[in-house]
């Protein structure tokens, strides 16, 4: 079963995290809430550096 853990906000939660066997994460650690007016719909994504996988 693949897991999401929501809500990460620092590098040792995300350590803890990895180290449990969660798969994926997010939260502000890899990315703040941007306005709609800065999104780019059309834009690639990046990949993070941060791969709880």
């Amino acid at each position: 079963m693949s897991v999401t853990a929501e809500g990460v906000e620092t590098g040792e939660e995300f350590d803890r995290l990895k180290a449990l066997g969660v798969n994926f994460a997010q939260g502000y650690l890899f990315g703040r809430p941007q306005p709609i007016e800065r999104i780019l719909f059309d834009a690639p994504a990046k990949s993070s550096r941060l791969d709880a996988a």
